[in-house]
């Protein structure tokens, strides 16, 4: 029997859609919004309908500062927290794509000017084995005082 690199590949790419097929994503605030250190935002955390089953852990919501107009990779650096706990999401009456789970967080009132990122970290077992999954997400806003 022979394999090409396409095939085996391709086989290694079907194999990780499973994992892959469970991630959220940051609904809101977009990226580029300015908020006001110290003010209260929303942080909508939004989930697809998936295909296999998916047992949600937790997420965690932090704030990194990047004073240097330079971010660290929220799997390096989270940043301050300003949320650690369970993941829950619903579906929204009249909205059918995505489940919602919306979190209260306060900027923090010490976050320098200029560029932030607001991290989010997702842990969820996935399919019938439970495999543990992790996904990082990020997105940059404009603190002003």
């Amino acid at each position: 029997m022979r394999f090409s690199l396409t095939t085996t590949l391709t086989a290694l790419l079907l194999a990780a859609v499973p994992a892959f097929a469970q991630n959220v994503l940051i609904e809101s605030p977009t990226s580029g919004t300015t908020v006001k250190a110290g003010s209260e935002i929303t942080v909508d955390v939004a989930r697809p309908d998936f295909l296999s089953s998916s047992v949600e852990v937790a997420v965690v919501i932090a704030m990194n500062s990047c004073p240097t107009g330079q971010c660290f990779p929220p799997d390096e650096v989270m940043g301050p927290l300003l949320y650690n706990g369970p993941y829950n999401p619903q579906w929204i009456p009249g909205v059918q794509e995505f489940q919602h789970q919306y979190f209260n967080v306060t900027v923090p009132d010490y976050i320098g000017t200029g560029l932030a990122q607001l991290n989010v970290w997702h842990v969820n077992l996935v399919g019938a084995s439970n495999e543990p999954g992790t996904q990082y997400l990020n997105v940059s806003l404009n603190i002003v005082q």
